[in-house]
């Protein structure tokens, strides 16, 4: 009986990549949901911080940006949930089960994010027409839907945490993307559920000794895991494949 040749034994035990396409179209919402919903973060942060009246008139100062902050956060959150078909899709065939559980905390997660926007769009229309409420309410009015979102927003932290372990976990088997990422995501999903439930038994966990701590051993690989995942994605999703040999060409 003839051997099987050892190019053929090799290639079978390579693992199958999938579709450049769906890579990089994944890729592609995922960089689509950290640039939408990080730069419109932090001009939220930023022109929300400070005192009620002070914030009320930055706000007003700068309308036309927090406009484009909510906007920029319901694009980036609408990636957000086509980001989690597109990974089901990409990683149903590694394994269909913890796709799916990842798919149901990415929808869970968006769904919560989602409606932290609502409080921001109540102090977008107090801004615009204070004779909603009283004047010497408009500050307290202000202050709460800050409040309100903010706090739905820690509240998203239980799932921003949870749904990176199964991410981790299909980027670490998959075959197809490097598994030091895998693992780093696996170990920073720890840093966002740590994020809510220290700020619940303390408000100033943030600056406390325990959530610096947490902040490096998890924080900074959940980092390298969100981003590694989004850059090794659009790496594999645009290189091209190496053309095969052409049959029957001359040997030299």
């Amino acid at each position: 009986m003839a051997r099987m040749p050892r190019c053929a034994s090799a290639a079978n035990k390579r693992p199958m990549l999938p579709d450049h396409k769906l890579v990089r179209t994944t890729g592609l919402l995922y960089l689509s949901m950290i640039a939408g919903t990080g730069l419109a973060y932090y001009i939220t942060m930023t022109l929300t911080e400070g005192d009620p009246p002070v914030v009320i008139a930055r706000l007003r100062e700068n309308m036309l940006l927090f406009e484009l902050a909510i906007l920029g956060f319901a694009a980036g959150l609408v990636a957000f949930v086509l980001l989690g078909i597109w990974l089901y899709r990409l990683f149903r065939p590694i394994h269909e089960a913890m796709a799916l559980v990842l798919l149901v905390l990415v929808s869970v997660h968006a769904a919560i994010s989602l409606a932290a926007i609502a409080p921001l769009m109540d102090a977008l229309t107090l801004v615009r027409g204070p004779i909603l409420v009283d004047p010497g309410q408009l500050a307290g009015q202000v202050a709460l839907s800050v409040l309100s979102f903010n706090t739905l927003w820690r509240v998203s932290f239980i799932f921003s945490g949870l749904w990176l372990y199964p991410l981790g976990w299909l980027v670490y088997r998959c075959g197809f993307l490097p598994k030091l990422v895998g693992i780093a995501a696996m170990v920073g999903s720890a840093s966002y559920v740590m994020g809510f439930a220290g700020w619940v038994v303390d408000p100033h966990y943030d600056a406390s000794l325990i959530g610096r701590i947490v902040g490096v051993v998890s924080g900074v690989p959940s980092l390298v895991g969100e981003a590694g995942t989004c850059l090794f994605l659009l790496i594999t999703g645009f290189r091209r494949t190496a053309r095969p040999a052409v049959e029957g060409a001359t040997a030299l």
